[in-house]
């Protein structure tokens, strides 16, 4: 027999149980890294467990996955107030999202970024057909067992293509579903409980670079727009764009020195020098804090690791009671109606025609030619020509294509 909650009806405990399994939800703790880590259990798990688990494997076929939470509009000034913040609801988690970072052991390849977001058409996506990224959106912006199953099974499919087996090491997580089936060319292995902020390849440091390239690509954006006299006004869109070119930006060193550090290597791969993050980068970073602190007046004993690790805390999913899953359906409509009114704020994209564009290339391409050759510029170039050349075949080509009423006399 149904109840009511709230003075709305609601479906009977059947109705729920059938609605959780329908979306993969099951009754879980809150994932995070906070328990105390087994140490005794991890090292057994290095000796015995793990060189059986990928044994059978090339290290370019042993994948890591996890999820991030991230600030995608934090700037430093605001960082002391996010600092620690689980973000569950509320104002802050309009500035959240999701991100799922997936990597092999020798750094050869990253998977494109999923990340997931509250809305599930933002404005500034509009006329947009192609996003560096994979995105998918829910209420709370968090992986669920149903999204990340069709992750897996998606890459799944693709390895198939590549006629490729693989395996993919994961944390106990809620939205990791223990049981998928159907998989042909992914092995699914999980790492021991309470031990993924040590053995997890992900967490001992790529993810962490990861923010700090999009942090510093933040910061650069901020300070040009100040420089200019503009506003800087970071939509969606721009950061999608910013978190593929971060991700890609992780060096391959990097990712296999983190897979060196959580002692998850096979016994004939060698244990390559660290290569710190170079000197160049962390200048930059640097050098455009100070300059951030100057610009927003942030407070002198703030340094830039405390603005790297303000999303640390990040609630990324959760596994919800049946009166909380009751209550975030009775709120549904509100949200999506309050969701829809904050994506008012950003504007709809204008789409360049394919003049504009043309006209922007030899722009730039004037502007490469008056740098000194000691800029490196110059290299890109030839890439402009490439892709001049490809704007100027797609707008002949529209013009080309005719109407059907065009075969057709206007007397028929």
């Amino acid at each position: 027999m149904a109840r009511r909650y709230g003075g709305g009806k609601v479906g009977s405990g059947g109705w729920i149980e059938r609605w959780k399994a329908r979306h993969g939800i099951k009754l879980r703790n809150i994932c995070g890294e906070s328990a105390d880590v087994n140490r005794e259990t991890m090292t057994n798990w290095l000796t015995d467990v793990m060189p059986n688990i990928i044994s059978n494997y090339a290290c370019k076929d042993i994948f890591n996955a996890d999820e991030t939470g991230l600030f995608w509009r934090l700037l430093p000034d605001k960082t002391l107030h996010f600092k620690g913040e689980t973000c569950t609801g509320g104002k802050a988690s309009k500035e959240r999202i999701t991100i799922l970072l997936c990597c092999n052991m020798d750094g050869s390849e990253k998977m494109q970024p999923l990340v997931i977001g509250k809305a599930k058409q933002p404005r500034c996506f509009r006329g947009i057909k192609h996003l560096p990224v994979q995105y998918e959106a829910n209420q709370k912006a968090w992986m669920t067992g149903l999204l990340f199953e069709s992750w897996v099974r998606h890459i799944d499919k693709k390895m198939a293509g590549q006629h490729r087996q693989i395996i993919l090491l994961l944390d106990n997580c809620g939205a990791h579903p223990p049981d998928m089936q159907g998989l042909t060319n992914t092995r699914i292995a999980f790492l021991p409980p309470n031990t993924t902020s040590m053995l997890q390849p992900c967490d001992q440091g790529i993810i962490r670079n990861f923010k700090m390239i999009y942090q510093t690509r933040l910061m650069r954006k901020y300070l040009t727009a100040y420089d200019a006299g503009t506003a800087l006004t970071i939509n969606l869109k721009q950061a999608v764009d910013i978190i593929s070119v971060a991700w890609n930006d992780v060096l391959p060193a990097t990712i296999s020195n983190c897979w060196h550090h959580s002692g998850i290597i096979k016994s004939d791969v060698s244990s390559p020098l660290d290569t710190p993050q170079p000197a160049t980068q962390m200048w930059e970073q640097q050098s455009l804090f100070d300059r951030m602190k100057e610009v927003l007046k942030i407070p002198l004993e703030m340094d830039f690791d405390s603005y790297a690790d303000a999303d640390n805390d990040v609630v990324t999913n959760a596994m919800l009671s049946d009166v909380e899953i009751v209550e975030s359906i009775l709120q549904a409509k509100e949200e999506e109606e309050t969701d829809q009114v904050d994506e008012e704020v950003d504007p709809i994209v204008h789409i360049p025609h394919p003049k504009e564009v043309l006209e922007s290339i030899q722009t730039l391409r004037l502007f490469l030619q008056c740098q000194d050759e000691s800029k490196s510029l110059h290299r890109h170039l030839s890439d402009l020509d490439n892709i001049e050349k490809s704007v100027q075949h797609l707008l002949l080509t529209s013009k080309c294509q005719k109407k059907i009423t065009n075969y057709f006399s206007k007397n028929t």
